[in-house]
């Protein structure tokens, strides 16, 4: 099944809103606004992406800003395609998954900073190498399409990102991680992490009507979507509120920080929103 651009219309709106909020360069690699940062300033040339409204004045024609791509930064996303992914809700975990990698995608095109984008269930679906031409990227997304009983094999993918050797990026991994969490995982996750300067951040995607059985009366199991009968069994009335707990604990300990994304929140965009304005100095 193809995803229809037509259902990301409210999303779309939702993610121009937030860059066109809080401004273009909120994320750590693009403090590049101040005059000490500056690297030249030239005149506009199709393609430059940052303005300099004082010099245009003083030179009455248009320039442009130009910053060393040493302080350039990549943003790389890594998300879940696996059919959990697609169950419930409407298809709502992949379409903020979406939304999520569109306004990544945008915040590092608005300062002309990379992109790269990696989709993976059990093999990898979509690879694309980082970009400063976000709209390829922001296509690839809306291309994306289902596919039937497909798991989640993050060795692949996480090991198919630790291949580019990244440096000076911001990796993001999005997904429900309906998945068994062990030291492997978190292994992977530390090396992803441990490139120079890299940082490493991971977007939950959390349904609260998945956690219903918990008011049952009597305890409950049900499989992950992906799990085809054999994945990993979570008890809700026991673990509704572990399951994040340890989550959040689990990924830490694999040097990533984690960010819970509710799907069902018309501001589900905020979380990652704060921590690039926290992260700002």
């Amino acid at each position: 099944m193809k995803i229809k651009k037509t259902r990301f219309h409210k999303l779309d709106p939702l993610v121009r809103r937030y860059i066109n909020q809080f401004g273009s360069g909120i994320h750590r690699s693009l403090l590049k606004d101040s005059i000490g940062d500056i690297d030249a300033v030239r005149e506009y040339v199709p393609g430059d992406k940052r303005l300099d409204s004082v010099a245009s004045l003083k030179a009455g024609r248009v320039m442009s800003r130009v910053y060393s791509p040493e302080r350039s930064m990549t943003i790389f996303i890594l998300l879940d395609t696996s059919q959990s992914q697609f169950y419930g809700s409407g298809n709502l975990k992949i379409d903020v998954g979406i939304a999520a990698g569109v306004y990544l995608a945008c915040l590092a095109g608005s300062v002309s900073d990379k992109v790269g984008l990696l989709t993976f269930n059990q093999s990898i679906d979509r690879f694309c190498e980082p970009t400063i031409d976000e709209k390829e990227i922001i296509s690839v997304l809306y291309s994306l399409k289902e596919t039937v009983n497909s798991g989640t094999n993050w060795e692949l993918a996480i090991k198919r990102a630790l291949s580019l050797k990244l440096s000076n990026s911001l990796i993001v991994l999005i997904s429900d991680f309906c998945f068994r969490i062990d030291d492997d995982f978190l292994g992977l996750l530390g090396q992803l992490s441990s490139g120079v300067n890299n940082s490493l951040i991971a977007l939950a995607l959390v349904d609260d009507n998945e956690w219903k059985l918990s008011d049952l009366p009597f305890q409950a199991n049900f499989l992950d979507a992906e799990s085809d009968g054999r994945g990993v069994l979570i008890s809700p009335k026991k673990e509704n509120i572990s399951f994040r707990e340890d989550l959040i604990k689990n990924l830490r300990r694999g040097r990533c920080e984690p960010l819970l994304i509710n799907i069902n929140s018309s501001n589900f965009l905020m979380p990652l929103v704060k921590y690039f304005l926290r992260n700002t100095v």
